[in-house]
C-alpha cells in the first residue's frame, strides 16, 4: 500500500490515505504487530529505507509476538518478516470425533 504514517515510521507525514487506514484499524480493534520504526524495504537504488510491509491483527481474537525482520535473507528490496500468532480461546474444548485407533484403514 506504501502508506507512510508516523505510527510505524518516525518523521513521516501521514497522508490522508494512511490516516484513513489507521482510523479503520482502530475502529476494528486491529493492532500493528510491527516493531515501530523497523524498516521492511530497502530501495535497490540506495535511496531511503522505509516501513512498507505492515502486519495487522485483531487483538481480541489473536495474540502476536516476536515480530521481526530477517535482513540476512533480504531478497531484492524487501526483507522477510516473521512472527508468532495463535488464536485466543475463551474455553478449552476437546474434539470428540473419530477414534483413530479403531479406524478400518483398509
Amino acid at each position: 500500500m506504501n502508506k507512510n504514517h508516523p505510527r510505524w515510521e518516525t518523521g513521516r507525514q501521514p497522508s490522508q490515505w494512511a490516516q484513513n487506514l489507521v482510523d479503520i484499524c482502530n475502529a476494528a480493534n486491529f493492532r500493528l504487530a510491527n516493531t515501530p520504526h523497523t524498516f521492511t524495504s530497502y530501495a535497490i537504488n540506495n535511496s531511503r529505507p522505509a516501513v512498507l510491509d505492515l502486519t495487522f491483527f485483531n487483538q481480541d481474537q489473536i495474540t502476536v509476538s516476536n515480530w521481526h525482520t530477517h535482513l540476512e535473507h533480504k531478497a531484492l528490496d524487501h526483507t522477510p518478516i516473521s512472527y508468532q500468532a495463535w488464536p485466543k480461546m475463551g474455553t478449552h474444548q476437546e474434539y470428540k470425533g473419530y477414534n483413530w485407533k479403531n479406524t478400518n484403514w483398509a
